[in-house]
């Protein structure tokens, strides 16, 4: 039989978790005490096992059925939170649409244009300046049909003699007292070469004009006033005349003026533009027109206007393109 304290012991070790075999090996460690049989031992620790393994069950059975309820607590709550909070409605728009202000233009900057060197000026200048040359037709006109008695003698005197232009000019210089001093017959002589020589340049310079057309003549001229007035070449500016070119018209003022010129007024007919007496009538013809009415000045306003549609008429027939009035 065991003591109190074994009593104990035993019953200590069979409450706990252990299993049988290390129980059994507690209870026969205890010195002193009298071994009880196998089978009392048996039987008790295989009820106190049962009874362990049963409680183990228990516990993980609430375990499970906790965590089960945790799991439909939280589906629970979040179904409930998600009840609670209606889905947001989508917000109304504005009854009136807000206008945009409008963008300022963002101005950009103009792009750093490098300047041209000299030398690219002077080329640029050159080659409009070759350009000119060519519009201007000086290569391809004839010589003047103009020719004095004088030049026919030099022109015969410095025949077949080659030599440098200072030569040339000491012996023109020479030539001039010999001429002066030249009898009649041979000043005849020499008015007939010139007569002869003025009528065959102007059967040629009148052939050449003819088989360049008015508008090429046009542009001919325009070039030569350009190339007079930035180029100053050449010194003396002569314009190819050419008879079918149109009349530029004349306004409503200059044909009052011409009208007071017929008239007869001794101050008008002053000659010389330089004089006191013209530039005082002008001045007063000028303030006489600017007092005139509108009804005096419509026979002259419809002068001009009548030479105006000649004019257009003429351009476009002669120089085949279209006026393009001012609109006033």
């Amino acid at each position: 039989m065991l003591s109190a304290v074994g009593r104990a012991a035993v019953q200590r070790l069979s409450t706990t978790s252990c299993c049988p075999t290390t129980i059994s090996r507690l209870a026969i460690r205890v010195v002193g005490q009298q071994q009880p049989s196998f089978g009392a031992y048996r039987l008790k620790f295989s009820r106190n096992f049962a009874a362990v393994a049963k409680t183990k069950k228990t516990e993980v059975i609430e375990t499970k059925e906790k965590g089960k309820g945790k799991a439909k607590n939280t589906v629970t709550k979040t179904a409930k939170k998600t009840a609670k909070k209606p889905a947001k409605k989508p917000a109304k728009k504005a009854a009136v649409a807000k206008k945009k202000a409008p963008k300022t233009p963002v101005k950009k900057k103009p792009a750093a244009t490098q300047t041209p060197s000299k030398t690219a000026l002077l080329m640029q200048a050159r080659r409009e300046k070759m350009k000119l040359k060519e519009e201007a037709l000086y290569r391809e006109e004839p010589p003047a049909p103009f020719r004095s008695p004088y030049l026919e003698f030099v022109k015969e005197q410095t025949a077949g003699n080659s030599g440098t232009h200072e030569y040339f000019m000491e012996k023109v210089a020479g030539l001039n007292q010999v001429f002066k001093s030249l009898p009649a017959s041979e000043l005849q002589r020499f008015n007939e070469m010139a007569d002869a020589t003025k009528l065959k340049r102007s059967a040629d310079y009148k052939a050449w004009l003819e088989s360049i057309p008015a508008s090429q003549i046009e542009a001919a001229n325009n070039a030569r006033r350009r190339l007079k007035k930035v180029y100053n070449f050449p010194k003396v500016l002569k314009l190819i005349k050419d008879e079918r070119q149109p009349k530029k018209p004349i306004s409503a003022y200059l044909y009052f003026v011409k009208g007071r010129w017929a008239s007869g007024d001794s101050d008008l007919t002053s000659t010389g533009r330089e004089t006191p007496a013209f530039q005082e009538s002008s001045k007063a013809l000028s303030t006489e027109w600017s007092n005139m009415s509108d009804a005096e000045k419509q026979p002259y306003v419809e002068l001009s206007q009548a030479d105006m549609n000649r004019y257009e008429k003429e351009v476009n027939t002669v120089l085949q393109r279209t006026m393009r009035r001012s609109s006033v």
